[in-house]
């Protein structure tokens, strides 16, 4: 397979091009992550923490048991000191180590925890059987349907409970992929977007489109990143004066800084049998990764290791490396997880089946 000469990214990448040196437009139109520094970040904290002592928390963490918002619920509380609200969002696919590490950081940390639950199996359930009727890699995405509306408007709704208006999440810009909104760009400038995208898929594949499920499409819709920073005038109405901030905005992502902190200070562990200590937390990722791998080849661990290389993290051949090195390893045990997994959430034995025999191309 064909991969850019300075990232990643593979031929299979919806829409990419590459230049006579190899070189694809996603690295020559990419900008270089600016952090606003800790100085800003102080300024935001010393906002939240001079409102004085007549409120319990200066600030709201959501934490999901993975390494990046472990870190930074650690470094709001023992660096920046600031008396920190834990929140949770179980959606019942988290994992048990997942589970594990959020009651232990918290517990280390002497941190409250609030945990909201929301069973999204009956909406991954019915976006499963309709991407394996008719498979299209835009709508593996919709396995997911629930968690950005679950996930945000917990944290918001938390915040307004408890008077904390600052919500931290722990996305990173290097995390970011385009293939998800590429993949509906068809050609037509008429399709050319996510919204006119979705629709289209929806009408060559109703099944996704239950009538019951549309408010959530759009609830998940109005709270994706693009209306969090700041809130668009809705989430606004919803949500009054919570201000939503990625920590990671600030302070700059360093993996191996973040790894090396949270196991040593936190005892921190990711799964055994995995060897990447990204996005194990929620189980949902592994049927994603399946997907994709057996469809076009990649998943979103291309664009993260492609953005470290751009922004001078790791050399390319390395990271070719450990991409390799971290498919070998999943393509010899996700089948067997996703089986287990799809077991313990009780998927029949004839959707078991298909995911198991799933390939196109």
């Amino acid at each position: 397979m064909k991969r850019c000469s300075k990232c990643l990214l593979p031929e299979t990448y919806p829409n990419i091009r590459y230049n006579e040196e190899g070189v694809c437009n996603y690295c020559l139109s990419y900008t270089p992550v600016e952090y606003k520094g800790e100085e800003k970040l102080e300024e935001l904290l010393g906002f939240y923490r001079d409102r004085g002592a007549k409120y319990d928390y200066d600030c709201v963490v959501g934490v999901s048991g993975g390494r990046d918002s472990t870190f930074t619920l650690y470094e709001l509380v023992e660096r920046y000191n600031m008396r920190v609200l834990a929140y949770n969002y179980d959606n019942g696919f988290v994992s048990e180590e997942a589970k594990e590490n959020v009651k232990a950081i918290t517990e280390a940390l002497g941190v409250e925890l609030v945990t909201i639950k929301y069973d999204q199996t009956r909406y991954f359930r019915n976006n499963l059987k309709a991407l394996l009727k008719k498979f299209s890699p835009a709508m593996v995405p919709t396995l997911c349907l629930g968690c950005r509306y679950g996930i945000v408007s917990g944290a918001c709704k938390i915040a307004m409970k408890y008077k904390v208006p600052l919500v931290f999440f722990s996305s990173s810009r290097l995390e970011k992929t385009q293939f998800k909104n590429e993949f509906f760009k068809k050609g037509n400038a008429v399709f050319n977007n996510r919204i006119m995208g979705m629709a289209s898929e929806f009408f060559t594949n109703p099944s996704y489109f239950k009538p019951s499920f549309l408010t959530m499409y759009i609830r998940d819709y109005f709270h994706d990143d693009s209306h969090l920073h700041p809130l668009s005038p809705v989430l606004r109405l919803m949500y009054g004066k919570v201000k939503i901030v990625e920590f990671f905005d600030y302070i700059r992502w360093d993996e191996k800084r973040i790894e090396h902190t949270i196991e040593k200070q936190l005892n921190w562990k990711k799964p055994e049998e995995v060897k990447s200590s990204w996005r194990f937390d929620c189980m949902v990722h592994f049927f994603k990764d399946y997907f994709y791998l057996n469809s076009v080849g990649f998943t979103e661990l291309d664009d993260l290791l492609s953005n470290m290389i751009r922004e001078g993290m790791i050399e390319r051949d390395v990271a070719l490396k450990r991409l390799f090195d971290e498919y070998d390893s999943k393509m010899k045990s996700l089948g067997y997880t996703i089986m287990e997994i799809g077991k313990e959430i009780g998927l029949d034995g004839s959707l078991l089946e298909k995911i198991k025999n799933f390939r196109t191309g």
